[in-house]
């Protein structure tokens, strides 16, 4: 869910509360998130929205500053879950 998404009935939270103990998820802290474009999003208001750097978010998905986004297009982000509210 992105910061501003109204949370609706029956919709299912995931609440991290401990670091992945085998080490094979991200950083402690961090929750990587699947972001699904939607029309008039741009690179930078993306990452605005969930409070990472455009470089990270370009480099999170080998992207360019140049390339264009399509809605539909999925996007690849690591959130601090702890900054998001």
């Amino acid at each position: 869910m992105a910061p501003g998404d109204t949370l609706k009935p029956g919709k299912k939270l995931l609440i991290r509360t401990a670091a992945d103990p085998t080490g094979s998820g991200p950083a402690p802290g961090l929750q990587k998130i699947r972001y699904t474009v939607r029309k008039g999003d741009s690179l930078a208001r993306i990452s605005q929205k969930f409070r990472v750097s455009l470089n990270d978010l370009l480099r999170w998905n080998r992207l360019s500053k140049h390339n264009y986004l399509q809605p539909g297009q999925k996007l690849t982000l690591y959130v601090g879950v702890t900054r998001q509210s």
